[in-house]
């Protein structure tokens, strides 16, 4: 069904294209039906992992993603579109303010906190069941809230899904919300600036390509070894000659096989960052 509302969207929207310079699109379908110049340089972004879908892109002129994990997968997937492919992170957006974690920390909440979309793949159900353990286990003074829309139109799992939610908090309704779908920054800011723990229990069987709200996360929570999966920490302990864990060796050689394609950050900001799991 996801499919074919993308299908006709992009019919839609070919025909209503006017002659640019650039052509940016973010959906599955549409660089598949924009074979001419007469619109620009095709422009594709990838916001999330790729399922084989690139090797009918390669009559476009870049392939963009979010981060260095999915550009090694499209690599991976369809070597011949290497050469086009470039890696932009997302940027924090300008409404998210600045913020001293350590004189705010005090005044957190015991509270974990998920934001993203609510569907099977994001790993809410498991989430749920593990809160709900924790609180069996006696641990009464921790709140959970889930934030992020279920509407299939939206990239959530649908109104079955959501509601199959709903049951399982319902026993333990006065520690757990589902808050629902927030797009304002302004009202989804305070959920980040008040809440101790960010949880992203993603299941997706392709990866994660490293999406808005874990960074809006970082930018307002403490981290540290919570992130040892995570791509600077990886470059760090490479660079210093630290051993690689077990489970992450193959995540740590595909960095390495990128070669001139890495796009490491700046060492000013790897310097925030731990150099060895810990």
């Amino acid at each position: 069904v996801v499919v074919w509302k993308d299908l006709l969207y992009a019919l839609r929207v070919v025909r209503r294209l006017p002659e640019a310079d650039i052509v940016v699109t973010n959906t599955p379908v549409l660089p598949l039906l924009i074979r001419t110049h007469r619109f620009g340089a095709l422009y594709v972004h990838m916001g999330r992992y790729p399922k084989g879908q690139t090797r009918y892109y390669r009559h476009a002129a870049r392939l963009q993603t979010v981060s260095r994990a999915v550009a090694g997968a499209i690599m991976c997937q369809d070597p011949e579109s290497a050469r086009n492919v470039s890696v932009v992170p997302y940027p924090l957006p300008a409404t998210v303010p600045n913020l001293d974690v350590a004189s705010s920390w005090p005044e957190r909440r015991k509270e974990f906190l998920y934001v993203g979309r609510l569907h099977p793949e994001k790993g809410i159900q498991e989430l749920i069941d593990a809160f709900k353990l924790l609180v069996q286990s006696g641990v009464d003074d921790w709140r959970l809230t889930v934030v992020g829309p279920w509407a299939t139109d939206q990239g959530g799992g649908g109104k079955a899904y959501y509601e199959s939610l709903r049951a399982r908090v319902a026993s333990i309704a006065d520690r757990a919300e589902l808050v629902g779908p927030i797009f304002d920054h302004d009202v989804l800011t305070p959920y980040y600036r008040r809440a101790r723990l960010f949880v992203y229990p993603s299941l997706a069987d392709h990866g994660e390509s490293f999406g808005l709200a874990p960074l809006e996360a970082m930018a307002q929570a403490l981290f540290k070894s919570w992130f040892i999966d995570f791509d600077p920490v990886i470059d760090n302990a490479l660079a210093a000659g630290n051993p690689i864990p077990e489970e992450l060796q193959a995540r740590a050689a595909l960095c390495e096989s990128l070669g001139d394609a890495r796009q490491p950050l700046p060492e000013a900001v790897r310097d925030l960052f731990p150099r060895a799991s810990e």
